[in-house]
């Protein structure tokens, strides 16, 4: 009898241990769903930041959307406009990481169908204190919706861009709902189909949808 249970206590051993290995793993994976991303909302010189913080300063993952302070355009009663943003990494409250930096087209130019300013060019690559680290690519436009892209850098002391074709890149100056997601504290790259389904619950936004800068514009302000 003892050598029988000894036998079915060590052939039953592997199987506990593998059980209770497999119970620590789900409640792993579990808990990194659970764990938030901490957002916050602060007002900076000339805008409005939306994302990490530590110690009062922009740190991490966040989107800066800088506002056209022109005084002629009060004057005549023009609203206040986005001329800027900064969507990606910082440290210390400087752009400093992978990154991108969109201008606008002032509303009296081009404007979408929502009345919100088009995006006329971009900056994407890595910064250092806030400042651009070569190469970096340029994104520009002779009119709306056509874009040409250049490797930007200096050489030999002279400033270089070079055209930039049969590449794919996401469309200058658009966001994707993963981008988005991550400013509401929601990282889908953790599960899309659990996180994918808060972010629709919570906020009415599928994965599959697309994000326009008043889409943006609204849930940054939240």
């Amino acid at each position: 009898y003892l050598r029988t249970s000894l036998q079915t206590s060590l052939q039953n051993h592997p199987k506990q241990k593998a059980n209770r290995k497999m119970t620590s793993l789900r409640s792993g994976v579990k808990m990194v769903l659970m764990k938030k991303i901490k957002i916050q909302k602060k007002k900076l010189k000339k805008g409005l930041y939306r994302g990490e913080i530590l110690k009062g300063k922009p740190n991490g993952y966040g989107i800066f959307i800088k506002y056209d302070d022109n005084k002629r355009w009060k004057a005549i009663g023009m609203p206040t406009q986005i001329s800027e943003i900064y969507l990606g990494e910082w440290k210390d409250g400087e752009y400093d990481g992978k990154g991108r930096l969109i201008s606008y087209y002032n509303l009296g130019d081009f404007s979408d169908k929502d009345d919100m300013p088009l995006p006329c060019s971009e900056d994407r690559g890595n910064f250092k204190e806030g400042r651009h680290i070569e190469p970096y690519y340029y994104f520009t436009q002779d009119e709306p919706k056509k874009w040409t892209c250049y490797e930007t850098f200096h050489k030999n002391g002279e400033f270089t861009q070079l055209e930039i074709k049969n590449k794919k890149f996401q469309k200058p100056g658009s966001f994707t709902v993963s981008e988005v997601a991550m400013l509401l504290g929601i990282d889908l790259n953790k599960s899309k189909k659990i996180l994918g389904a808060e972010l629709k619950r919570k906020y009415k936004i599928d994965v599959k949808a697309k994000i326009s800068l008043k889409l943006l514009h609204s849930l940054v302000q939240i």
